[in-house]
């Protein structure tokens, strides 16, 4: 992914900060020349990133619970 207005000094970033229940956390660093700029230019980034995932058949995963129920009453 890459946006026009994402400054290249620094370099943008992305770093794998932790395991989720179901996930593995990414997060994603880069600087913008104005911080006003930031909430759109990342609605940008995030719809690229949605819409690449889609083209490689990505899904993304959704926690699931497995329930066991001894035999017996039910509470």
């Amino acid at each position: 992914v890459s946006h026009a207005r994402v400054l290249k000094i620094p370099a943008p970033m992305v770093l794998f900060t932790e395991f989720g229940d179901s996930t593995l956390i990414l997060q994603m660093f880069y600087w913008v020349e104005n911080c006003f700029d930031l909430f759109p230019i990342q609605d940008e980034i995030n719809s690229q990133i949605k819409k690449r995932f889609e083209k490689e058949c990505i899904e993304m995963p959704y926690p699931t619970r497995a329930i066991y129920v001894k035999e017996g009453k039910l509470p």
